[in-house]
């Protein structure tokens, strides 16, 4: 018996993990991340809060793209609960990866970026300006940040996707 078109995107439903999913999303946010680095230190913006903020737009982007993929390989709706998990795993594995990253080009590589940061208030600024300070700030901004857009993403995509592929949404 020839299996339906129906029965192979059940198939395919079933391989789709949310770790999975979540753990390659994060690692692709994480070069990401990476690349956007070492474009910050070759252009001289490595001083400048701005330019550290654009990380967030970077776990932005990337978390909706994930949330993307995901609903192509699954459902059109996004449960809330796996959805936000997924958000999770794909923050933890992006940030842990981008300050141990960080950490050790701080230690081994770049030791003189430091003097540059202590000016930095989003790295607890000041003399005491260490590779390991450094690192924790990463993690708390950008934790803090992939988990706000995942919620905030999560809000949009168990509400907006209820419908049908191809189905008007009524208006009124």
């Amino acid at each position: 018996m020839e299996p339906t078109v129906e029965n192979r995107k059940e198939k395919e439903m079933v391989k789709v993990s949310i770790e999975g999913v979540g753990i390659k999303a994060g690692v692709m946010i994480w070069i990401s991340l990476l690349i956007y680095f070492i474009l910050m230190k070759s252009s001289s913006l490595i001083e400048s809060e701005l330019a550290w903020a654009f990380n967030a737009v970077i776990i932005g982007a990337g978390l909706m793209l994930m949330y993307r993929y995901y609903r192509t390989k699954t459902q059109l709706t996004v449960d809330y609960l796996p959805g936000l998990t997924l958000g999770i795993i794909t923050t933890v594995v992006s940030v842990l990866l981008f300050s141990l990253t960080v950490y050790f080009w701080l230690i081994r590589l770049d030791v003189a970026i430091l003097e540059l940061l202590k000016k930095n208030s989003l790295f607890m600024g000041g003399e005491a300006v260490t590779p390991f300070k450094v690192a924790a700030s990463i993690v708390i901004e950008g934790g803090c940040t992939g988990l706000l857009i995942s919620f905030m993403l999560m809000q949009y995509y168990k509400s907006g996707f209820r419908r049908k592929a191809g189905e008007e949404l009524m208006e009124g």
